[in-house]
């Protein structure tokens, strides 16, 4: 737009009366179509909302009913049952988060989650993960809701420490609902320190786990004993060390090994952790290894 007042524009110039009413009354027209332009985007962003929302609907509709016709929803559930199995973890045990399966497989929908509930295999396997102790009656009954959905299949359990929680923390409750279920143990990796009166895995009978084939027993806080302050180590009151079936074996070091009721002469796979505060001696060790008929792998 043309002005005669170009030269000052954009300048700390200061107009003269006459030239001060010359602005204004040049500004007339424009200000006036500015009014009108103001009023028609008005008019128009009106329209286009309107517009927008008629959209969505219509979208939504249309989405919905599609939804319909999705080649998913006419999957046979043995299908959807083995796409379940294959989206679980392949190279650990299922944690216990909504971020993943089956957790996250039951948040889809109705009839997913109906399948999730009722397909035993997903719920098999699971990766606990102790909180702090204001959290573990919580995490107890989410364990105990999650087993019992596994129905009566073998069962593949493994337990670690987070960071956060306390080295005092009491795991009793969380172990006895796992020993609940000790007749189902297949593979058992349980990280521990021990604390509290007594150990809760020394009720354990050969009997209580008649399919255990792996056992894991670690202790990343306090060297594996039998109750705080006492001196025997709780290896050698686990009784249940002695499953018939048990050939996978890992074993925080200890000298009381070579006392612990383990069948040495089944085990096909052995693993001795270091651990401070104890050590495997080599007299004790040649005696254990000596045992050892039919092993395959040691470490």
């Amino acid at each position: 737009m043309y002005s005669p007042l170009q030269d000052v524009l954009h300048t700390n110039a200061s107009p003269s009366d006459a030239e001060r009413e010359g602005i204004r009354h040049l500004l007339e027209g424009p200000q006036a179509e500015l009014a009108d332009l103001t009023e028609e985007i008005f008019r128009l962003q009106l329209l286009i909302d309107d517009a927008s929302r008629k959209r969505s609907q219509l979208k939504q509709f249309i989405d919905a009913h599609l939804a319909l016709l999705s080649p998913a929803r006419r999957l046979p559930d043995d299908i959807v049952r083995e796409i379940f199995l294959v989206s679980l973890p392949s190279r650990r045990n299922p944690t216990i988060s909504v971020d993943e399966a089956p957790h996250l497989l039951c948040q889809i929908c109705r009839s997913w989650r109906f399948i999730a509930l009722m397909t035993p295999r997903l719920w098999a396997r699971i990766h606990i993960v102790v909180p702090p102790q204001a959290r573990i009656p919580r995490l107890t009954e989410l364990v105990a809701a999650w087993l019992s959905r596994s129905g009566s299949l073998p069962l593949k359990i493994s337990m670690v420490f987070s960071r956060i929680s306390e080295t005092t923390c009491d795991v009793a409750p969380l172990l006895s609902v796992l020993m609940a279920v000790s007749r189902r143990w297949q593979d058992m990796q349980v990280t521990t320190p021990i604390c509290g009166p007594g150990f809760p895995l020394e009720s354990l009978s050969i009997e209580d786990v008649p399919m255990l084939q792996t056992m894991a027993i670690t202790s990343d806080r306090e060297p594996l004993q039998f109750g705080v302050g006492a001196p025997a180590p709780a290896l050698a009151k686990l009784m249940f060390l002695a499953a018939t079936r048990l050939q996978s074996i890992s074993l925080p070091a200890s000298t009381v090994l070579l006392h612990s009721p383990i069948t040495w002469g089944r085990l096909k796979h052995l693993m001795i952790a270091r651990h401070r505060g104890d050590r495997l001696t080599y007299d004790c060790a040649r005696q254990i290894l000596a045992q050892c008929m039919t092993l395959e792998t040691a470490i």
